[in-house]
Parts: C-alpha cells; sequence; structure tokens
C-alpha cells in the first residue's frame, strides 16, 4: 500500500478477521450463553486460594484481599508476601471475540518466545470456542484464562519460589474450584453439516491499490466439505479460513473466487489495483524524510528491500527462523531503528521471519 500504513492495516485487518470469525462460530455452533451477575470475590475465597497454594508447596502464606467493580470487570486479589492470586471476571459484550483476539495476539507475537505463547488447556472451558480449546495458560504472566459463555475468567497466580508448572497446577485447581457453571460442550458433527455455504473475502479490501505483484487473498468459508478456489485455481483451507498468493499485472485486477459444497457454489469478484513499485515508493518517501527509516513491518522481505533501495538506505537481512533467503518466502517482522527514526550510523537491520498465509499479519515473526 502507497502510503506505508503497513501496521495499522495489519491491526484492522485482524478487527475485521475476528469479527468475522466470531459471527462465523454464531452462525455455526451457537456462541450464546446467559450472563451471570457474580462478583469475582463471591466466585474467589481466601479458602479457595490457600488450599491451592499449599497443594502447590507454598508454606508461609499471609494475604489481604481487595476488589475491585466497574459496569464489566470484576477483579478481587489475594496479596501478600510475595503472594499474588488475582481472578478477573470479564463479561464486556463480545467477550468471545476479544477471547478469540487475545489467543491471536499471544500466538503471532510468541513465535521466538516460547514462554509467551499460550498453552491450551482441556476441560476448563467451553469447547465450542475457536481454536484448540476454551483455556489456555501463559507462563511468562503467570496467567490462566478461560471462556465460558459470556464471561472470561482472567486467573493471575505467583508466590516466591513457585516454578511455571507448579503455578499451573495451582492455577488449574483454582480454577476448577471456582468457576461457574459447566463448560459447553462441542457441536456434533451432524450440526456441522446443516450449516450452509457462506463466503467472505477479508482482504485484501475491494479497490485496494497495493505495490507488490503478488497480494494474498485471505477470506472465510462455511457449509460442510467447502472448498475455494481463488482465480481459477485451488485455495488452502484451515478451519474456515481459505488463503491463497495471487500474481498482480500493474494497473486493476479482477480476481474470482468461488467457493463451493457439492452442488452449490457462491462466487465474489474482488477488484485489486497493482501501484506504483516498491522502489517508486522509496524513493518518493526518501524525498519527503531523507535518511529516515520507512515502516516496512510485515512487507515481504523482496519489497522491504526494494523500498530502502529507493530511499537510499543501506540495510542487512537478520534471520529469525533456520533455511536459506533464497528459498521459501520471507517477511519483516521488525527493523533497527524502529521506522520513523533517522540512520544515524551503519545499515538499517530488517529482522526477518518465513511467511505464513493463515496469519493475518502475513507473517509467523514476533513483531516488538
Amino acid at each position: 500500500m502507497d502510503g506505508l500504513h503497513v501496521a495499522a492495516t495489519i491491526g484492522e485487518r485482524m478487527r475485521k478477521l475476528a469479527i468475522a470469525l466470531v459471527s462465523l462460530c454464531m452462525l455455526a455452533i451457537g456462541c450464546g450463553g446467559a450472563a451471570s451477575d457474580e462478583t469475582a470475590c463471591e466466585l474467589l475465597d481466601e479458602e479457595d486460594v490457600v488450599a491451592a497454594l499449599r497443594g502447590a508447596g507454598v508454606e508461609e502464606i499471609v494475604l489481604r484481599r481487595s476488589s475491585s467493580e466497574s459496569l464489566d470487570q470484576s477483579i478481587c486479589a489475594f496479596r501478600g508476601n510475595g503472594t499474588n492470586v488475582r481472578l478477573n471476571v470479564d463479561s464486556a459484550p463480545e467477550v468471545r471475540r476479544r477471547y478469540f483476539n487475545r489467543v491471536t495476539e499471544a500466538l503471532h507475537l510468541s513465535s521466538n518466545d516460547p514462554g509467551n505463547r499460550p498453552q491450551a488447556v482441556q476441560g476448563l472451558g467451553d469447547q465450542d470456542a475457536l481454536g484448540p480449546a476454551g483455556a489456555y495458560w501463559i507462563e511468562d504472566y503467570r496467567q490462566l484464562f478461560v471462556l465460558r459463555g459470556e464471561r472470561q475468567f482472567i486467573y493471575q497466580l505467583s508466590a516466591r519460589g513457585l516454578g511455571p508448572s507448579r503455578a499451573r497446577a495451582a492455577a488449574v485447581r483454582l480454577a476448577r474450584e471456582t468457576l461457574p457453571g459447566k463448560a459447553r460442550t462441542a457441536p456434533s458433527s451432524t450440526a456441522r453439516e446443516d450449516v450452509p455455504l457462506e463466503l467472505e473475502v477479508l482482504a485484501p479490501e475491494q479497490g485496494e491499490r497495493v505495490r507488490s505483484e503478488r497480494v494474498v487473498v485471505r477470506g472465510l468459508v462455511t457449509g460442510a466439505g467447502a472448498a475455494v478456489t481463488v482465480a481459477g485455481r485451488p485455495a488452502l483451507v484451515r478451519e474456515g479460513i481459505f488463503a491463497r498468493r495471487v500474481t498482480l499485472r500493474p494497473g486493476r485486477n479482477r480476481i474470482r473466487v468461488t467457493a463451493f459444497a457439492g452442488g452449490p457454489q457462491l462466487s465474489r469478484t474482488l477488484v485489486v489495483h497493482r501501484g506504483r513499485p516498491a522502489r517508486a515508493v522509496g524513493e518518493d518517501f526518501a524525498r519527503r524524510r531523507p535518511g529516515v527509516v520507512p515502516d516496512v513491518l510485515a512487507e515481504p522481505l523482496g519489497e522491504a528491500q526494494a523500498i530502502l533501495d529507493g530511499a537510499g538506505l543501506p540495510h542487512r537481512v537478520v534471520k529469525l527462523a533456520d533455511g536459506s533467503l533464497r528459498t521459501g518466502r520471507w517477511a519483516v517482522c521488525r527493523t533497527k531503528p524502529i521506522p520513523g527514526k533517522r540512520l544515524r550510523a551503519g545499515p538499517v537491520l530488517l529482522f526477518a521471519d518465513r511467511e505464513d498465509l493463515f496469519r493475518t499479519s502475513g507473517t509467523a515473526c514476533a513483531q516488538e
């Protein structure tokens, strides 16, 4: 895109993808659920906290309770002597979308940091939640978040000398003792077969102008056994998300997207304009802001290099994954200096990881 507002575009597309996926969930499996007015401190009492900590091997326990209540947030915390146990009950609207956002964002930002990667926890949250589980544990934050109905329950548990595995076990035990109601089960296969064929193209946007010679067409499809073609070629479909890379001609491009499941089929026509080459974009940027690093985050590596060449900025690639830069496709995770800063000395460092069609950012990199 001209203008180099890549980071803002990525965020907007992630938001649209999350909203659309929740709409898919509502259509296919029914994501409703009754809300409850129980506060966090009505669910979490000191006796449960002490039992969970003692079961994890914490001996000296001195706790002070505090609470906070607002319109859609209820917080109960127990602290003291290096111990912090907290429950946040989130009942704000569109909680299932925000749960999906939390999981997706954590997965995107943790590909090179195992301690930040969400670990699925079975048997706590709704089985019909989008993704592998209805509950996840994040080791570095000592945080367990659980989706039930229209509420999200976020447990945080740490204590002096308590390692990550015992902290997780204590948090899970505490959740089992305090979570209200029952987790919903996954829908039957019969119910899934009744879902009608639906097709929605999420990216790129209709009429969008891009500078790359290739663009990833990505969207959602429902329907038992649904398949998708993009520009006449099969697209990969994963958990209702489809993606395929398409080569563009200079100027206006019409891309036909078709979904079919047995007899019925649906089609959409997407118009995309291929704009100025990346090098020309870099030259224009340098005329306006000489010596400043342009925003090339999540750009294909070749495009980012061409922009910097056009801007007259030396650059060097730092790989964040194994393999040769000559094989496969790579994208930029971050730069040093960061976008908008002036290059004082040395080359611009481009930290690159392999592309991933199914990620909204288009790359598997951990952006910082």
